[in-house]
């Protein structure tokens, strides 16, 4: 039966198997203390874990858990890395690590919730930061859209100019002028030229009503009469 220190031990284990979205199986044969410490310090400043565990309460931990598949890989001194951030840099960091020592290879992990060989997660360490991964992606998406939107604004920018150039020639051309508007002067003239007839007139027609001419005065002299008349009275006396 298993003491209650072991139990709590399992109970442990199963809960980082369980809260990693990815992980890494190490094998570390002979691997030296300070060599240990110092892979442990360089993968937690990558947001990450280094766990030297015991295979047979690591194996209880798995058993029953969608995890357990990964039990095959714990054979031997293990060590395992978990992480809930990108694992391609962490994977790079355990293989840069391992050059020159053979006694520290990975056998296998979990990425982001899929059972992977040591093949393939020898491939996630040849991958790019997901950072770069996401610019170079989206850099991709965006390039035929902005081609997109050249082939569409190219004609119209081309018939722009045409338009432009067209204005600008029919500018320069001397009869494109608009014609000057009439002085006030020159039109002043020509209402009185032809407005001073027509006012006489129809001040002549005013000043005799009813369209009948005015009759003429006598031009005779009054006071000739009167004294040819006196002179006619004293012949007579």
């Amino acid at each position: 039966m298993p003491s209650k220190e072991k139990k709590e031990r399992v109970t442990q284990i199963r809960k980082w198997f369980e809260d990693a979205d990815s992980l890494l199986v190490l094998k570390h044969r002979g691997l030296r203390v300070a060599e240990a410490n110092q892979l442990r310090t360089q993968i937690r400043e990558n947001n990450a874990r280094l766990r030297v565990l015991k295979n047979t309460l690591t194996r209880l931990a798995l058993a029953g858990t969608p995890r357990e598949e990964i039990i095959p890989m714990i054979d031997g001194p293990i060590a395992v890395v978990f992480t809930n951030d990108d694992i391609a840099p962490v994977a790079k960091l355990v293989k840069d690590f391992s050059r020159g020592r053979d006694e520290l290879f990975m056998v296998g992990g979990v990425f982001q919730g899929t059972t992977i060989t040591a093949e393939q997660a020898g491939t996630l360490a040849a991958l790019p930061p997901r950072d770069v991964l996401v610019a170079r992606m989206v850099g991709q998406v965006a390039a035929p859209l902005s081609g997109l939107v050249g082939v569409c604004t190219g004609p119209i920018r081309k018939m722009l100019g045409v338009l432009v150039a067209i204005a600008e020639k029919k500018e320069k051309e001397p009869g494109s002028t608009m014609a000057e508007p009439v002085s006030t002067e020159e039109g002043s003239e020509a209402e009185g030229e032809d407005g001073s007839s027509g006012g006489v007139e129809s001040m002549t027609q005013d000043e005799a009503p009813g369209g009948a001419e005015s009759e003429p005065e006598d031009e005779s002299d009054p006071s000739g009469d009167e004294s040819s008349r006196g002179e006619e009275e004293a012949t007579d006396k």
